[in-house]
């Protein structure tokens, strides 16, 4: 008998039956539908294949744009910095990166049927023309193994009388059949290629279109998904996606750069080594080392055995290279282009290559992994999404805004259709920040991220910020010496505060307090041993995310006062960075001032007019502020434009300083990071003055800085 207590109770039960009568229907129908495709396989197959067929060339089509959209975008950035004087630079820079775009496909498809189509020809003919002294050498052979052992000499003729019957039973019964069949085959492999062909050609043309129109279908798409779905699923959604690209895409554009490099190194070393086939084996090791793990295998056999037939000795040599090279490829080369983003151990790559290449042959071998990688990678979030659930419901106190990040505590605010969370525990950092679907900044997927880099996700606050000569300076006859966590340049860097945990003060719905106290409890307090305190406030409302930096030197000595931020957002391709900058403080190699500071160039002045491709060069640059013109008002701060809608930051006066760092154009992220003072300030004061940006809050003193971030569309 059911004994409800109250009218809460039984909306609990209510709800609970309605989530098990959703899960039985969804199973119910998950086992007809694997029912259905075991006992109708062929039908469905057909199905599939019947409604596949027109549409293939739109598939192509898509694919191609996909794999040439980064080198459209290279090109036309490139062209829109030096076309922008021109009334119609912009749009004459897009129709050039299109054009040119498709020119460089297929002219790389062009190159690659050129290198293979004659060497494969080249190489038949060479092995037609050796046959005849192949067979010789074998009669040869077989000729002196019969001047041997008797019992030798008749089991050789039994082999050749057996092998001449098979052959003569063959010729008189199945030749006929067989020849059908090979013919038939022929004929329908023609057909197929003419077909892919086609499909291939039109593939092209929709690419164009594709290419054209990619920004209005990322519009249409993000406006398709606001309409049908939560603004929670769609930012999950968009997520995914931009998980995805950066897997599938940074693993196939690197793949495909990489097996270019293979190939070259392996042509050159094959010269060196005077090989027969150079070309052809040089073209089929870099084209099948576009597989992961099995690929230099899968290229090395049948090249091998093309150096065998022409000469044993250079075989065993060229195995020998091989394998240098792909020690070389797996440990050097490989890594630096194609990096380490997919996340899966040998294990999974090995069962991905085996699992698509097995359903799908070469082709699912070359994207099993990725799109293995993107499957694993949604599994993991699933399961990391019920362990936080679970933890969170083990303790009811933290209440709604508190969440779990590995073994931390995640605090997330919501208001006016903005969702933010921010890890306390992790250098006190707002983590991210998004509305209807948009991301603002750059987000991390695992506590592992954070582990690899800590300063490339969210608002990581910089106290002080960024490099000191030798970590060494003077205050007021007062030595400071910080630790070198540079060293290989000899500074230390970022201060001390963006990996300690900070203390939450007050937590709600909209708002975030959190503080840091250094005094002598603190680790850092041998080497930084000045007593202050520093508050960070977040605020969310409509407006977006309001941003109150509080310190106070809570001693009785002077306090060095850097502050900046390592803010870091989302970008792509498409993007484009609007910036108030000033003038160019130039570094040196150990990325501190060299004492030159100029105007900008023409390559960077984008930045203050119509935005700057935020990937147009690797970016570990340092620049002076000097505010924009926006609507007819100062504005101190950045505009990235994104997704059809732009992420607005501003920031206080008291930052003087810009960084931007793009992490070498990696990570589809650029870090602007306002700072208060330049690179090295403290060394500096005494030389250039206030132009350093070097401040100290006397004993007692408190200042608070702001700042604000939204999305608009």
């Amino acid at each position: 008998m059911w004994r409800f207590n109250n009218h809460q109770d039984d909306e609990r039960f209510v709800r609970r039956v309605r989530i098990i009568a959703v899960y039985a229907v969804g199973v119910i129908i998950v086992a007809l539908l694997a029912t259905f495709l075991i006992y109708r396989y062929e039908d469905v197959a057909s199905l599939v294949d019947s409604v596949m067929t027109p549409i293939r060339p739109v598939i192509f089509g898509l694919v191609i744009a996909y794999l040439l959209s980064p080198v459209q975008n290279s090109i036309q950035s490139f062209l829109e910095i030096r076309l922008r004087r021109f009334k119609f630079g912009k749009t004459l820079s897009r129709i050039l990166g299109i054009g040119l775009a498709i020119l460089i496909g297929l002219g790389a498809i062009v190159a690659l049927v050129y290198l293979i189509i004659p060497g494969l020809v080249d190489s038949i003919s060479k092995l037609a023309a050796s046959l005849p002294s192949y067979v010789q050498e074998i009669q040869t052979w077989i000729t002196g193994l019969q001047h041997g052992s008797v019992e030798l000499k008749n089991t050789i003729n039994t082999i050749i009388a057996r092998a001449s019957d098979a052959f003569e039973n063959w010729m008189q019964n199945d030749f006929t059949k067989d020849i059908t069949n090979i013919m038939t085959q022929v004929t329908t492999g023609v057909v197929d290629v003419v077909k892919f062909v086609f499909n291939f050609l039109v593939g092209f043309v929709i690419s164009v279109y594709v290419l054209r129109d990619k920004e209005l279908i990322k519009y249409q798409a993000n406006k398709l998904g606001r309409a049908f779905l939560s603004e929670k699923t769609l930012d999950k959604v968009t997520k995914t996606l931009r998980q995805g690209d950066r897997i599938f895409g940074g693993f196939i554009h690197g793949k495909i750069l990489d097996s270019l490099v293979i190939g070259m190194i392996c042509f050159i070393g094959l010269s060196i080594m005077q090989m027969p086939y150079t070309l052809l084996v040089s073209v089929i090791v870099g084209v099948t080392n576009i597989i992961p793990f099995f690929g230099p295998l899968l290229g090395a056999v049948p090249s091998a055995f093309l150096i065998l037939l022409a000469d044993p000795l250079k075989c065993l040599y060229f195995l020998i290279f091989i394998i240098v090279l792909q020690q070389l490829d797996g440990n050097i080369i490989g890594p630096r282009i194609v990096g380490n983003n997919i996340g899966l151990n040998e294990f999974w790559v090995t069962f991905s290559l085996l699992l698509f290449g097995g359903i799908f042959g070469f082709f699912g071998m070359v994207v099993g992994v990725p799109i293995f990688a993107l499957v694993y990678y949604l599994v993991v979030q699933f399961l990391n999404h019920k362990l936080e659930k679970k933890e969170l419901e083990k303790n009811t106190t933290q209440g709604d805004h508190q969440m779990k990040f590995g073994d931390k505590d995640i605090y997330t605010l919501k208001a006016g259709g903005y969702t933010a969370w921010a890890v306390p525990a992790l250098g006190g950092q707002m983590m991210g920040l998004s509305k209807d679907g948009i991301q603002a900044l750059h987000e991390p997927v695992s506590p592992e991220d954070t582990d690899k880099g800590s300063t490339s996700y969210g608002f990581p606050i910089l106290f002080p910020p960024n490099r000191i000569d030798g970590g060494h300076f003077t205050l007021r006859g007062r030595e400071f010496q910080f630790p070198l966590n540079e060293p290989a340049r000899n500074n230390s860097l970022h201060g001390f505060l963006h990996k300690r945990p900070w203390k939450v003060e007050e937590a709600a719905d909209n708002l975030l307090r959190m503080s840091f106290t250094g005094d002598e409890n603190t680790d850092f307090f041998s080497i930084f041993p000045v007593k202050f305190k520093v508050e960070q406030l977040y605020e969310l409302d409509e407006t977006g995310l309001s941003q109150t930096i509080t310190v106070t030197n809570t001693g009785s000595d002077p306090l060095p006062l850097g502050l900046g931020f390592h803010s870091a957002f989302v970008v792509d391709p498409d993007s484009r960075v609007l910036l108030s900058v000033g003038k160019r403080i130039e570094v040196t190699d150990r990325m501190l001032p060299s004492g030159v500071v100029r105007e900008l160039s023409e390559e960077e002045a984008p930045l203050r007019k119509e935005g700057l491709d935020p990937m147009a060069w690797e970016m570990d640059d340092h620049y002076t502020v000097k505010a924009l013109e926006i609507d007819g008002k100062p504005f101190h701060g950045a505009l990235i434009s994104r997704d059809g809608a732009t992420v607005r930051y501003q920031v206080d006066d008291f930052y003087r300083h810009w960084m931007i760092w793009n992490c070498k154009k990696k990570g589809g992220f650029i870090c602007l990071e306002p700072q208060n003072w330049r690179i090295d300030a403290p060394n500096l004061v005494n030389t250039i003055g206030e132009d350093s940006g070097f401040d100290v809050l006397e004993p007692g003193q408190t200042i608070s800085v702001k700042a604000h971030l939204s999305i608009e569309k």
